[in-house]
């Protein structure tokens, strides 16, 4: 009924005019017609901004990859500390060092583990400065990942891509050590690294063969 009598509130002021014929306006376009791109648009009006869409979702790299970027950025990867918060099973210390406390910051770029993989995948990427732009200290995953992909190179799409196949061994080398118990050397991570880089070469990551060369 609330309804209704708003309705009847709306209308009470239209004037209907019998030689006139009815015309349907669109108010979100410019000129009131309807269009498919208008549609399309409509349909994000309340959406919100995304800081790291274009390290995530407009960098090349297989699905399964988009997504774990995708938590990563996020902190939602199931390292120690998010384990411990729910009280589940976990190794509170890092599998890949064995001295610090497990985040996923420091699995993906603190760990001296995975420096060494990092100063490894900047000599294979002929970028010197990737690992000063490493820095130090940074409070979040997210911050890490925007400071390397501003590393000065000839394909900072080619380097977005990268940036996700080096984290993505990283955290499958962590998962060997959690779950199988096995361990590989940082050289052997690196030639793993190399060969998935060339599978995704040829699957279509074109910018990231133009930064290998």
């Amino acid at each position: 009924m609330e309804q209704y009598v708003r309705l009847w509130e709306l209308l009470a002021d239209i004037q209907l005019h019998p030689d006139t014929g009815d015309s349907i306006t669109l108010s979100l376009t410019p000129n009131g017609c309807y269009s498919a791109s208008s549609a399309y648009k409509v349909q994000f009006l309340a959406s919100l901004p995304c800081q790291f869409g274009h390290i995530v979702w407009k960098t090349w790299a297989p699905p399964k990859c988009h997504f774990f970027a995708w938590l990563a950025v996020q902190n939602r990867l199931w390292a120690a500390d998010r384990l411990a918060k729910r009280g589940w099973p976990h190794h509170p210390t890092c599998q890949l060092c064995r001295t610090s406390p497990e985040t996923a910051r420091h699995i993906l770029f603190e760990c001296r583990f995975s420096k060494r993989i990092w100063t490894a995948a900047a000599s294979w990427l002929s970028c010197p400065d990737l690992i000063s732009s490493l820095g130090e200290g940074r409070p979040k995953v997210l911050d890490y990942w925007l400071a390397v992909s501003k590393t000065t190179t000839s394909s900072p799409k080619g380097l977005r891509s990268a940036i996700t196949l080096i984290t993505w061994e990283i955290c499958k080398e962590r998962n060997e050590w959690v779950f199988n118990n096995k361990s590989s050397l940082p050289s052997v991570v690196m030639h793993r690294m190399r060969e998935e880089g060339k599978d995704w070469i040829l699957a279509g990551a074109r910018n990231l063969a133009e930064l290998l060369g």
